[in-house]
């Protein structure tokens, strides 16, 4: 005999109409038409019940496939995570993203997501989904590390020797005034404006490399005393002068560029760096920090938001879905 498992009356006829022995009976789900035999046998004055849970976990055992789609799959690479969003999508799937501050960002992908329009009382499962981490290069990371580390003539060295690579020669239009603004790019220009607003001295590789093989200093204190003969009021003020070892003035850069991806696998991004140093005891100590890093994140992360969005023809909400 086959009963339902929604078909309550019916089974409580049979069970009263079947002597105190025990029963096997066949429960099929209406879902998938899967068929599970079930032992019924009495129990004190009554029969003894499966919960609605066992009789799930009983369906779950004898399922040749399962209901529905679900899981997590998580990607290494942008590639991946949009074949898997074609492959799987329908007319309501959709992708959010989440931008989670200090340089981290993720995509998630909910292929089986609420339905729209005529019918869509009932939502969908919401379990089938992608996932991608932004992962971010080990360029973008390497100088990000170094960020505010103080670093001695060896430490820093080595540390230049290791990125050298990736640190780009200044375009021209930062070295001479004659290039017109209506000739560059945005990007061109918003570099060059960052530069002139820092007062920039942009260093070449082969400055950056000389500085990285050594750099000697002479430090000379002075005071002034300066007194007003009009009111007798004076001031005295300290200066500090680094001239190199010819005893001319010290000219040090206080900036350069690098060409680095943010993100695994992405495009290069020009990447301005400030150099500082102080002179110590007679050691010369070095410090690096990234310029704008935050917006080049946020470029770079709109930027594989509108290609998932080109690339799949999805929706794309910034933000979390409802799970």
């Amino acid at each position: 005999m086959t009963v339902h498992h929604t078909e309550t009356a019916a089974l409580a006829e049979f069970l009263a109409n079947t002597s105190r022995q025990p029963a096997v009976i066949t429960v099929t789900d209406p879902r998938d038409g899967t068929k599970v035999p079930i032992l019924l046998k009495p129990d004190g004055p009554g029969w003894s019940a499966l919960n609605a849970d066992e009789v799930e976990n009983m369906f779950r055992s004898h399922r040749l496939k399962p209901l529905r789609r679900e899981g997590v799959a998580a990607f290494e690479d942008l590639d991946s995570f949009i074949r898997h969003c074609l492959r799987f999508q329908n007319a309501n799937s959709a992708i959010f993203a989440q931008m989670r501050g200090n340089e981290t960002g993720r995509l998630v992908s909910v292929l089986d997501y609420h339905p729209i329009g005529a019918g869509s009382a009932l939502t969908d499962n919401r379990r089938h989904r992608g996932l991608f981490e932004f992962p971010l290069s080990r360029e973008w990371q390497a100088w990000r590390d170094a960020e505010g580390k103080v670093m001695g003539q060896a430490e820093f060295a080595e540390f230049l020797e290791d990125r050298i690579l990736d640190v780009m020669p200044p375009p021209e239009f930062l070295t001479t005034s004659d290039t017109a603004a209506e000739t560059l790019t945005d990007a061109d220009q918003e570099l060059r404006r960052v530069v002139t607003t820092l007062g920039g001295r942009v260093a070449d590789v082969q400055r950056l490399m000389d500085l990285a093989r050594g750099l000697k200093i002479n430090q000379r204190h002075t005071v002034k005393n300066a007194v007003n003969l009009d009111n007798g009021e004076g001031e005295i003020r300290f200066q500090v002068e680094h001239t190199d070892t010819t005893g001319a003035p010290m000219r040090v850069p206080n900036m350069f560029l690098v060409a680095v991806p943010v993100l695994k696998g992405g495009p290069l991004y020009r990447l301005p760096v400030r150099l500082r140093y102080r002179a110590k005891e007679g050691a010369v100590l070095w410090t690096v920090s990234r310029i704008t890093a935050d917006r080049i994140f946020d470029h770079a992360a709109a930027d594989t938001v509108e290609r998932v969005r080109t690339d799949t023809g999805l929706p794309v909400f910034m933000g979390r879905d409802e799970e």
